[in-house]
């Protein structure tokens, strides 16, 4: 990962480490060092004033000159305090081995993840311990949001479908990536939503939109856990962000409310924040204003749409497949579960021929057999037309894994579409002529377009941060996929981000990937797991990691 971050001997940490001991023993030389970090910091602040000089359109070659100067004197003072170090560790009594050990644990060279794991299969539920209880916070901080909220705008959007409805009985369910579709997808504000659905879960509701919950809950809890510190000790316009909550597009919700996460935990984890107003021109999210870091620094959020617009479409053929299919398989008695893979993209598969070929197999095809198509892999497996199960919600996880076989915590497909017939309530003890389609898109162009989607928010982060200065990425998106495709996403993510490169000018030490596993357990339980990838740019010391937060939404 290119950075322009140059090391300069030891760490800060280390140098105040130094210098605390060095009042003690030699104070003469406890001041020299002392005068040389502030003539640092001074020097460092005139060296981003002089990149931001020479970055603008109408720069001279002088003013290019004076950074390259600025930079010489920068690294030069540099060794000068490495001197003034040593010399200090000599007069408090380290050996010369040690000293000159120092030197080489310097030379760090790893640009990976310190957590390196990236398996979906150990992020599930059984592996993860709570790090905290949502029913135990959320009764407490719920009513705080509530208050952020028009009374006449939730009103109105109460009055939208946000439940599981009688539609939820009639129509087939679509997941994908672990999240029902209709529930990303709702007519109702994203905002409202969040509030409405945790009211409903509070009050254990039976129409409680648990698919929804898994997110909302968890996320609305932590935003109202961090709220007092948001409100009173995080600065700038923290009043506006949260007002736009409501009173902003429904789309930009999530993103605003990673923005507000972010910004608690940093200030929470020691760093004194302030919420940038967005300019004319493309403005970071947050600052750090408590002089942490060696240069000025803004920290930029980015979180990913949770469906694509490609996603959307696939999803929608897949759904157009199951009715042709599921149709036909049943005017012919015949009910089960097809599990394919496809080879081509989705789009490019017809939906008849589609249809014709499953229908084939589920009629004259050996039980578990799989069939090879030019677009794909299909396999059926009959279910009784009425199977019998211990009182659950309907397409609960308990329902889905006892009727489907679908398991939600480390899916094998990206997706299901399924149905039973005759559902009169949400509480029910049978499935009547049940039929699922599950899937997995293999297709080497289908992957590349879910996959480059992560990749490209660094390009986008990396456009905001001002020249002269220190970037701090965080990173945000959903993953519920089948575990080969979350862990190629990941894979992809850290193999490119080796070759990644930005405009010079800017500093991009370190960003944080926070990767989010909703789900419902059991009989509907929110549940969220976040699992944090860091990484780092060659050469710059692991210690940037003590700076600043790793988890952003389970970290209280």
């Amino acid at each position: 990962m290119s950075s322009d971050l140059k090391k300069e001997g030891h760490t800060a940490k280390q140098s105040g480490e130094i210098l605390n001991q060095l009042k003690k023993y030699n104070p003469k030389l406890a001041e020299t060092l002392e005068n040389l970090d502030r003539e640092q910091a001074q020097q460092r602040l005139a060296f981003s004033n002089l990149i931001k000089k020479a970055s603008a359109p109408n720069a001279s070659s002088t003013d290019k000159n004076a950074v390259e100067a600025a930079e010489a004197k920068l690294q030069e003072l540099g060794e000068k305090i490495n001197t003034t170090i040593d010399d200090a560790l000599r007069s408090c009594g380290y050996p010369e081995a040690d000293i000159q050990a120092s030197y080489a644990e310097d030379h760090y060279e790893s640009d990976l993840s310190i957590e390196s794991d990236i398996s979906l299969k150990n992020y599930t539920p059984a592996n993860i311990a709570p790090t905290g209880k949502i029913d135990a916070i959320l009764p407490d901080v719920l009513n705080r949001l509530l208050s952020l909220a028009p009374s006449a705008w939730l009103n109105a959007e109460r009055q939208k479908p946000y439940r599981l409805d009688k539609s939820y009985l009639s129509e087939p369910l679509s997941i994908v990536s672990g999240a029902r579709v209709e529930s990303v997808l709702s007519p109702v504000h994203r905002f409202a939503q969040a509030l409405l659905v945790s009211q409903d879960f509070l009050s254990e509701r039976e129409d409680y939109d648990f698919h929804a919950g898994a997110l909302l809950v968890p996320q609305t809890t932590q935003l109202g856990a961090s709220f007092e510190i948001l409100t009173t000790q995080v600065c700038g316009n923290v009043d506006e962000r949260i007002a736009s909550l409501s009173s902003g597009p429904s789309s930009n919700v999530d993103s605003t409310i990673y923005e507000l996460l972010v910004s608690a935990a940093c200030q929470n984890y020691g760093r004194q924040v302030e919420m940038l107003s967005p300019g004319q021109t493309k403005t970071p999210d947050i600052r750090v204003i408590d002089g942490a870091m060696p240069m000025p620094t803004v920290v930029e959020c980015k979180r990913r749409q949770f469906l694509i617009e490609y996603e959307k479409a696939e999803e929608r053929q897949v759904r157009a497949m199951y009715h042709a299919t599921s149709t036909v398989l049943r005017n012919h008695g015949i009910f089960g579960v097809v599990e394919v893979e496809f080879l081509l993209e989705v789009a490019a598969i017809p939906i008849g021929e589609f249809a014709s070929s499953v229908v084939r197999q589920a009629r004259y095809g050996l039980e578990r057999t799989e069939a090879v198509y030019p677009w794909g892999k299909v396999k059926f497996s009959a279910i009784p037309n009425r199977v019998e199960f211990e009182t659950t919600k309907l397409y609960s996880p308990v329902y889905l894994n006892t009727v489907f076989g679908w398991n939600g915590d480390v899916p094998e497909f990206d997706g299901i579409v399924c149905q039973s017939m005759y559902n009169k309530t949400l509480l029910t003890s049978r499935a009547v002529e049940p039929i699922a389609l599950k899937w997995r898109s293999r297709s080497p162009d289908a992957q590349n377009k879910k996959q480059r989607a992560i990749n490209a928010l660094l390009s986008d982060a990396a456009s905001q941060v001002p020249s002269g200065e220190i970037g701090i990425f965080y990173i945000c998106y959903q993953e519920g996929a089948s575990e080969d495709m979350a862990d190629g996403r990941s894979g992809r993510l850290k193999s490119e981000v080796r070759d990644w490169y930005h405009r010079r000018g800017i500093s991009i030490p370190a960003f944080f990937v926070n990767r989010l596993y909703p789900r419902a357990l059991g009989h509907g339980a929110p549940d969220l797991i976040e699992n944090v990838i860091q990484m780092k740019s060659h050469g710059v010391h692991p210690s940037i990691f003590d700076l600043f937060p790793t988890c952003i939404f389970t970290n209280g």
